[in-house]
């Protein structure tokens, strides 16, 4: 093993290992599959049958009960209830946009959960964005401009007018100054 000075601090090297530096990474693309829930693996299809039974309320709870990571459970159960076959099943068992309205509905009025007397302004919060969304109440990302074009011919009466603005403007300029210069008495 050896030192080396790596920006500026010392770093161990053995004789095989490379003194650390940058490494660029490629995201990898992802391909858009239309995968079916026989695709889906056992741990998949569990964090499923548990969101189901708890009645749509908690994927966090869904998900690390199937074995996923607390820190990571939302954004994968996202991921699986996002497919096509998984949203239609999820019609089948009775999931009806009233029943979303209703407990969005219910939301508006959420008390907070440690102090039952008073609202919780964060769950409002979320349930407010959450049906504006739904309601498609938001401006739209992208903002659409018309480009409009005017052609000015001139010509030289044109420019010569132009000239002879100039002039007065100039004159006017320098009469202004000369006004307000202050004068000197004899």
């Amino acid at each position: 093993m050896y030192e080396v000075r790596h920006r500026n601090l010392p770093v161990l090297v053995s004789g095989r290992e490379r003194i650390p530096g940058r490494r660029r990474v490629r995201p990898k693309v992802r391909k858009i599959v239309d995968f079916g829930i026989r695709k889906l693996n056992p741990r998949q299809k569990e964090a499923l049958a548990n969101y189901l039974e708890m009645g749509c309320k908690n994927k966090k709870l869904a998900a690390t009960m199937a074995g996923y990571s607390p820190n990571n459970a939302i954004n994968d159960m996202n991921r699986i209830l996002s497919r096509k076959p998984i949203v239609d099943a999820l019609k089948k068992r009775g999931v009806t946009d009233d029943k979303i309205a209703e407990v969005i509905a219910q939301g508006l009025q959420a008390k907070h959960p440690f102090k039952p007397k008073k609202k919780d302004f964060h769950a409002i919060d979320k349930f407010v964005k959450e049906a504006n969304r739904l309601l498609n109440n938001y401006p739209p990302v992208k903002i659409e401009s018309q480009e409009k074009v005017v052609h000015i011919h001139l010509t030289m009466d044109d420019f010569a007018a132009y000239e002879s603005y100039k002039k007065l403007r100039a004159e006017k300029e320098a009469n202004k100054l000369l006004d307000n210069y202050p004068r000197q008495k004899d």
